[in-house]
């Protein structure tokens, strides 16, 4: 019975915290239209989460990772012509 419960307890620790990890606020989404809405156009590349965008600004190509970094978001606009929205 009391390994039971721990484990229980376990679990339920470890379930508030990935729903902890989930409520953190990821800026792909926003970023991927504000990226669309400049012009840029998704380009064959990337590994893993990462994809390659290119600017018709600067044509400028650049790799965007799925971040949940206000702070890296800001960076990929930067580099692309567009300047800061976050």
């Amino acid at each position: 019975m009391q390994g039971s419960l721990e484990r229980s307890g376990r679990d339920a620790g470890s379930s508030s915290l990935q729903q902890a990890s989930d409520a953190l606020p990821t800026y792909y989404d926003q970023l991927v239209d504000i990226m669309k809405a400049h012009g840029c156009w998704k380009v064959d590349g990337g590994k893993g989460s990462h994809e390659k965008w290119c600017s018709p600004i600067n044509d400028r190509t650049v790799t965007v990772p799925r971040s949940k970094s206000r702070h890296t978001a800001n960076e990929i606009l930067k580099q692309l012509g567009i300047g800061k929205k976050f």
